[in-house]
């Protein structure tokens, strides 16, 4: 009777908090395999949607930054330079045609990205200044910049790629934009850059430098 008493104290007991039931090693491993494939897969995921906007953004990069001068360069010269390179987009964009809709998307996100930059440097920037000298056409400057994400957003998200319409409204968007450059170009940034003094151009470079390093 004692023998069989100390037998039993001297058998192992299962540790405490240890299940009663565990499941077999293999199904907790298979378990744990199938989660590594999940976060596998939705990594992998990640990452392909992130090469396909990479690869929309960067040729974007490059047109908002092509043409600019040095960083020591003048800010007329500089927002007349971007001007010209998103014209040039638009002229390839305005030779697409309606079965092409993957590439009136990569344009489209390209021109836009790069009018999104160049209207925050001089929203951020020029306009202010130039308010300081002529109100009304700082406000009007403001006022097309609406006019011209409003057709932005009709091509991106009202308009189907396909659909004739969007060509047309494409041309629209580039007539406007045309429009916008040339009266900033020869009408209001000349005699604004001349009224202001040689210490306030300067200013106002390093001030648009800025601006365009922070949204690149």
């Amino acid at each position: 009777m004692s023998q069989s008493l100390q037998s039993d104290r001297s058998a192992p007991r299962p540790a405490p908090g240890a299940l009663r039931d565990s499941p077999p090693a293999s199904s907790a491993a298979a378990r744990r395999e199938g989660s590594d494939d999940n976060l596998f897969g939705g990594l992998l995921i990640g990452g392909l949607i992130g090469v396909v906007i990479g690869a929309a953004l960067n040729p974007a990069r490059k047109l908002a930054l092509e043409g600019m001068e040095a960083m020591t360069g003048d800010w007329y010269d500089i927002l007349k330079a971007e001007h010209h390179a998103v014209e040039k987009a638009f002229d390839k964009l305005l030779q697409t045609s309606d079965d092409q809709t993957g590439r009136r998307q990569l344009l489209l996100t390209q021109i836009a990205h790069a009018l999104n930059k160049h209207a925050i440097t001089e929203e951020n920037v020029i306009y202010p200044a130039l308010r300081k000298y002529d109100k009304d056409a700082s406000c009007g400057l403001g006022a097309e910049h609406l006019d011209i994400k409003t057709l932005i957003a009709d091509l991106q998200y009202e308009i189907p790629k396909d659909d004739p319409r969007w060509i047309a409204t494409a041309r629209e968007l580039r007539d406007l934009v045309v429009h916008h450059a040339r009266e900033e170009e020869e009408d209001i940034f000349p005699p604004f850059r001349d009224r202001m003094s040689k210490e306030d151009n300067e200013s106002l470079n390093r001030r648009l430098h800025w601006e365009g390093i922070k949204v690149a």
